[in-house]
């Protein structure tokens, strides 16, 4: 889709640039091409250590434009020192970039912007000062993320930071609901989280926008070699990280030692050594990143999506639930996705439970066929990129109107 002058444009400000590897990469890759339906766009975010890896921009149309910046510095124990310094969320000074804010003002004075979108609060001290139509997508409520990050934490020094990173973030969270024209979150626990925590006042503003997916069956009647199981997932990320640590050696033995053909793939980009290390247990690969994550998903009997922290919706579920996958998954794993237990997926939260819905799926065709049939069903009618587009539409159009009330003076 060619650039139409006559059309407004939308700024879309990003931690990562588009691509197919990672859940909210994905998310963002489908947004954009649901909105340049409407309109042009202009997407500022940061070089990505996965891009250069794989030096792949997901195909997008004429009308959005990729800008890449540099942070003002990759130092991780410098961004910490200035996040206590200055009570910024660590995530916040991690992501600054006075390469990126001076390209932001000029745009902002050389183009008619129609609304800036900004991806995750901690993006956001980017576009305060915007005097146009301001949009934030939370894709997790950091605070909450963080108090949940800080009790699955053994170190207690660690345990120290994510509390201060908690508190830090809920001053932030209110902040932005009050100074941004529409908020929206992905899950409805999201939404009444944020309200219950920044005032009552703004929760006409807030509202959820459901994360989507592709949907496309698998083969039909597939032969997989064994009992295959399989985790996809970006595994620098510290919640995948600690999900396949946890099934490899707390799960996992339980379901070899019923069914010893049995093995589990961890595919994924950038595996930690934490990650790598799970490769010398019996029945275990770890890919690392791999082109195409078909082959994979062909050659496995099931999805396990064994999350025990983390927020929002995993896109990893939604992907695997719209290629009609049989699922076990715990109850984090499955926030925000409305499925029935033993219908479109199986939920388990210890690991026990686990290993046995694991072994029930491996050892039952009918079953696995049945929830595989289920979960595409589900995932088509419910969490389709069209619905989620024209959402997008509607929430640009309420973010215009709400500005130009609160630019007249008009309560809300």
């Amino acid at each position: 889709m060619i650039s139409d002058k006559s059309r407004e444009l939308i700024l879309w400000l990003a931690p990562e640039p588009p691509t197919l590897y990672s859940g909210g990469s994905i998310s963002l890759t489908h947004c954009f091409r649901q909105l340049s339906k409407t309109y042009d766009i202009e997407v500022f975010c940061f070089h990505s250590n996965l891009l250069k890896e794989v030096e792949k921009i997901a195909a997008l149309p004429e009308n959005v434009k990729i800008r890449l910046f540099n942070r003002d510095h990759e130092n991780k124990a410098l961004a910490l020192m200035e996040s206590w310094s200055g009570n910024l969320p660590y995530k916040t000074a991690r992501n600054k970039s006075g390469e990126m804010k001076q390209a932001i003002e000029n745009i902002s004075k050389e183009c008619n912007i129609a609304a800036v979108f900004v991806e995750h609060g901690y993006m956001v001290h980017l576009a305060w000062n915007l005097n146009v139509p301001k949009i934030i997508n939370m894709q997790n409520i950091e605070s909450g993320l963080a108090k949940r990050e800080m009790l699955h934490e053994r170190s207690g020094f660690r345990k120290v930071l994510w509390k201060r990173e908690e508190i830090c973030w809920i001053g932030w969270e209110k902040r932005m609901v009050e100074a941004f024209d529409h908020v929206t979150v992905i899950t409805d626990e999201d939404r009444a989280e944020l309200v219950a925590k920044t005032a009552k006042k703004h929760a006409g503003k807030i509202s959820v926008l459901e994360r989507g997916t592709e949907c496309h069956m698998q083969q039909e009647g597939k032969e997989v070699a064994g009992n295959s199981i399989l985790f996809v997932g970006s595994m620098a990320y510290g919640p995948n990280i600690d999900a396949v640590n946890y099934f490899s050696r707390n799960i996992f033995p339980r379901i070899r030692k019923r069914l010893g053909t049995a093995t589990f793939t961890i595919v994924g980009a950038n595996p930690a050594s934490k990650v790598r290390e799970l490769s010398k247990l019996p029945g275990i690969m770890v890919t690392g990143f791999v082109e195409d994550v078909e082959p994979y998903y062909n050659q496995s009997s099931m999805v396990v999506i064994p999350m025990r922290s983390g927020g929002g919706v995993k896109m990893k579920f939604l992907e695997a639930l719209g290629r009609g996958m049989p699922v076990v998954v715990t109850s984090a794993g499955a926030a925000g996705v409305k499925i029935t237990n033993n219908k479109e997926a199986m939920i388990a939260d210890n690991d026990v439970d686990f290993a046995e819905a694991c072994i029930k799926v491996l050892a039952d065709k009918a079953l696995i066929c049945s929830l595989g049939h289920n979960a595409y069903n589900f995932a088509k009618k419910h969490h389709s990129w069209e619905a989620t587009g024209a959402k997008l539409v509607g929430v640009v159009d309420s973010a215009k109107q709400k500005f130009r009330r609160r630019n007249a003076g008009i309560a809300m």
